[in-house]
């Protein structure tokens, strides 16, 4: 006979992997001192469960996650400091990015039959080994143009500073998880697809604000532009993105 505590185990059972995936990404972004003290507080503690009664990843997983995602962001600064990213280099990046468009990607073989945009995410195998690249490339381009200095080997004569805006799908964000210093913002989408492919109303998204350093031609913002297109046709795969970057008069951080 069901009871209303089997109906209650049930919920938790299927929320389970849902809850630790949600709290696996937030805790990815919190600062690596914090996380620490609370792992340990977490493994000191007599009651190894969560108020809600889902039970909670393990410390150790915990750990390997964070020790994994700082041996890739260290990987990904030595890959930027070989590129010596500049405004020339930039502008030499941007014009090949803006020939590559979904459709050239998918005619010089990135792409290896991908799913419809505006469905799901493209994965490794979708993608060539030389799409697999140029996907790590543009990642890495995106994130120098943002959070990149002399200590990466990235020179720009940063005059103004912006606000860059990124709304990415809940269930696609872990793709970008490599930000720093983001403000992420949770919204549902209001979106209505005219074919009806990829309806975004109702959809849960994830708002993601940061401010970078711009240069005097404004080069950055359209290298941001032509990078974010890029992740999106090699692996985002979103019909729509929204992207925006605005002037800031005064800044938000205050020290």
């Amino acid at each position: 006979m069901t009871t209303l505590k089997k109906l209650i185990d049930q919920i938790k059972t299927e929320l389970s992997d849902e809850f630790s995936e949600r709290l696996r990404k937030m805790l990815m972004n919190q600062d690596k001192e914090w996380l620490v003290e609370q792992i340990i507080s977490l493994t000191l503690s007599r009651d190894n469960q969560l108020v809600c009664g889902i039970q909670p990843p393990t410390t150790q997983k915990l750990a390997l996650a964070l020790e994994d995602k700082e041996r890739k962001h260290r990987a990904r600064l030595e890959r930027i400091s070989k590129i010596e990213l500049d405004e020339d280099k930039l502008a030499q990046i941007i014009k090949r990015y803006k020939r590559l468009d979904r459709e050239q990607l998918e005619a010089e073989g990135y792409l290896n039959n991908p799913p419809q945009k505006g469905t799901a995410l493209i994965t490794n195998t979708e993608r060539s080994s030389k799409g697999n690249e140029l996907l790590l490339e543009a990642k890495d381009v995106f994130y120098a143009l943002l959070f990149g200095d002399e200590d990466t080997n990235v020179r720009f004569d940063r005059v103004e500073r912006e606000l860059l805006t990124l709304i990415v799908p809940e269930h696609k964000f872990h793709v970008i998880d490599f930000m720093v210093a983001v403000t992420q913002i949770g919204g549902e989408g209001t979106w209505t697809d005219p074919n009806n492919v990829s309806n975004d109303d109702r959809e849960k998204n994830i708002i993601l604000q940061t401010e970078y350093g711009e240069v005097k031609s404004e080069l950055i913002s359209e290298g941001l532009l032509a990078t974010v297109k890029m992740i999106n046709n090699l692996e985002i795969n979103e019909q729509v993105l929204y992207f925006r970057m605005i002037d800031v008069e005064q800044s938000s951080l205050i020290a």
